[in-house]
């Protein structure tokens, strides 16, 4: 058997046990796509990652699948890099599933940039509705599956933060929803945003933080005519991993920029995984 490093780390919170936790193996060279799914099946976390070249390609996997490219997972990824001492503060590109990603780097924090703005489609607010188990009036609005990363995330917002606490989805039916990888629901609060996304097609019933459905998220309000710049997004409260995932979009009101997405990671635990 061989040892493999593992760093354990939580995003999108500034205190361990919060934000969403993150397995991140920097010296995965010579690992194959099975060993890689096994290993993250093993550890059961939303994602983990795998870094080759030192800090040249980074590959994520969940606990059923691989991803060309998420949120939180190359946010924790970029900072355990970074505290390895493989990437100075500053802007960086790493190879990912889409090609190349923009990470930067800065104290406890980083961000990604995300891939432009996909509108996908508008969503039938019934069958939405259905899936959260609300009321179709308690759906503001028109859904809509898009997307920062490839994969369209269906998101429907929801009136105010009592509605959004309150939802028990189909979890069944969402993961054999076809026309987005996850559903989340969502609602403005004071300055901020409220988030909740079910993946459970992925083996995750309930996400504490996504990092790309907040992108597209704030993406969208620019898409649909907010004005662009800066908001905080929350997540995890209801799975008991409050988090906080920075978004800054620029551009113009109907045309917006690549998102990016950011926030505070911190280390948990280190060890070795025997493969």
């Amino acid at each position: 058997m061989n040892s493999l490093a593992l760093h354990w780390v939580d995003v999108f919170t500034e205190r361990p046990f919060a934000g969403n936790a993150l397995a991140v193996f920097p010296d995965a060279d010579g690992l194959d796509a099975e060993q890689m799914q096994d290993i993250a099946a093993e550890l059961n976390l939303s994602e983990s990652t795998f870094v080759f070249g030192g800090a040249e390609q980074v590959r994520i996997f969940t606990p059923r699948s691989e991803l060309p490219l998420a949120g939180h997972p190359m946010v924790g990824t970029a900072y355990v890099l970074a505290l390895l001492g493989r990437l100075p503060e500053g802007r960086h590109v790493l190879k990912t599933g889409v090609g190349e990603t923009t990470i930067e780097v800065a104290g406890g924090s980083a961000t990604m940039t995300q891939a432009p703005f996909d509108p996908g489609k508008e969503l039938d607010p019934d069958r939405m509705a259905a899936l959260l188990r609300i009321d179709t009036d308690q759906v503001v609005g028109t859904p809509r599956a898009c997307s920062t990363i490839t994969a369209p995330q269906a998101l429907v917002r929801v009136p105010d933060r009592e509605t959004l606490a309150a939802i028990s989805p189909d979890l069944p039916a969402i993961a054999g929803f076809g026309d987005a990888m996850g559903v989340g629901a969502w609602c403005e609060g004071d300055d901020e945003l409220a988030l909740r996304f079910f993946v459970p097609g992925d083996g995750i019933p309930e996400d504490p933080a996504t990092g790309s459905a907040a992108g597209a998220l704030g993406a969208l309000r620019v898409f649909e005519g907010g004005e662009p710049g800066s908001v905080l997004v929350r997540q995890g409260e209801e799975v008991g991993r409050p988090s906080e995932i920075h978004v800054t979009v620029d551009g113009r009101p109907g045309a917006p920029d690549p998102p990016r997405v950011g926030g505070s990671v911190v280390p948990v635990m280190t060890g070795t995984l025997s493969v």
